[in-house]
């Protein structure tokens, strides 16, 4: 993730004749560098804003969900960094996938 303002971090489930969901369990967000770092987690068409992270190298930020968070179907996760300057953020999502078949 370093110097990139905008990546995805998790593909969308969907493939040919299988449409798929994400579910987002958590995230672990971290910096290396004293000024803190941000980033927005959001689906692919930016549509939607699940959380945002800030942490620096004295704290990291984590994230656990009792229960997991369904991502909009046949979309992926990306996250958007959210302070300039920052170019060694990490971050690393917990998630699961479920698919099934196109019907129709």
């Amino acid at each position: 993730m370093n110097d990139v303002a905008t990546q995805i971090i998790v593909k969308p489930a969907s493939g040919v004749a299988v449409s798929g969901t994400v579910y987002l369990w958590g995230l672990a967000f971290v910096c290396d560098e004293a000024n803190a770092g941000a980033v927005r987690i959001h689906n692919d068409d930016d549509t939607e804003t699940y959380c945002v992270a800030v942490a620096s190298r004295q704290g990291p930020f984590f994230l656990s969900l009792p229960t997991p968070l369904a991502i909009k179907e046949n979309s992926g996760l990306k996250y958007t960094r959210l302070s300039g300057a920052q170019t060694n953020l990490y971050c690393t999502p917990l998630y699961t996938t479920s698919t099934k078949k196109y019907e129709g």
